[in-house]
């Protein structure tokens, strides 16, 4: 899955439910939906945010030790 400020949070949860689906059978998904949901609206509130780059670099960049 790849996410960017255009995906619903819909389609995250939708590919986090055939995912969970895949992985442990639809039988787990109905016991997965209230994790799923929460996951869902967490990745799409991350995806919302800008990536720009740093003005400045962190300090740790560069350095030997």
């Amino acid at each position: 899955m790849q996410l960017d400020a255009m995906t619903s949070q819909a389609q995250v949860r939708e590919a986090l439910a055939r995912a969970a689906e895949a992985t442990w059978g639809s039988e787990r998904l109905a016991d997965l939906q209230a994790n799923l949901d929460t996951v869902a609206a967490a990745l799409w509130e991350v995806a919302q945010q800008p990536l720009d780059a740093l003005e400045h670099e962190p300090d740790f960049i560069g350095e030997e030790g």
